[in-house]
């Protein structure tokens, strides 16, 4: 049976390389993907990722026992890229083309295919190359706070706590940036579809 992130964590702790590799690589494609979207350079983001695994293996005596590993990893990880946009003090954007390091560090699977159902209807086929497009100019047109917390929720799977935790922010500034964000998605998609019916 495999262990726990956070049983691999404790094993960190004890100097064990074997473990941190094991986290990398169960963490390697969705940080990745979660460090481009808010960094949007894909060599920067490899540095980025490295450095959170160095921190991580250095700081793995600060985790607290019983605290979800994923969400400190997080918290890491914005923490880095705060301090990339600081150094580059540019405001970072996202795309849908953005692809997650695939297992030999090579580009893979792109974010976009996070948002595709498994089992895509017709409308999906139909639309395809088009809707993927106008959901990418979107979700880059959202603030990047709003757009932080869809990819932390929707591409992640970070409840609000969790969302909370990372940005440092209430939960209830969590629930409201995510309503409003999906919720002006929803319009600016229902305002292109009705437009190009016209």
């Amino acid at each position: 049976m495999a262990s726990t992130d956070e049983q691999l964590i404790e094993l960190c702790k004890e100097e064990d390389l074997s473990a941190l590799e094991e986290l990398l690589e169960r963490y390697r494609n969705p940080l990745m993907g979660f460090i481009y979207s808010v960094i949007r350079d894909y060599h920067q983001a490899q540095d980025i990722f490295q450095e959170i695994f160095l921190r991580v293996y250095r700081e793995a005596r600060r985790f607290r026992t019983g605290a979800v590993f994923k969400t400190w990893l997080y918290t890491i990880a914005m923490n880095c890229c705060r301090d990339a946009i600081r150094k580059r003090k540019r405001r970072p954007t996202i795309s849908l083309e953005t692809e997650w390091a695939g297992s030999d560090g090579e580009p893979g699977q792109r974010i976009m295919d996070k948002f595709a159902s498994a089992d895509p209807g017709p409308r999906e086929e139909a639309g395809g190359r088009e809707l993927e497009e106008i959901l990418q100019r979107e979700l880059s047109g959202l603030s990047d706070e709003h757009r932080k917390v869809v990819i932390l929720n929707r591409l992640n799977g970070f409840k609000y706590h969790e969302i909370a935790e990372i940005l440092d922010i209430p939960s209830g500034t969590v629930r409201s940036r995510l309503h409003y964000a999906l919720e002006e998605l929803r319009k600016r998609m229902i305002g292109k579809q009705v437009s190009s019916e016209r």
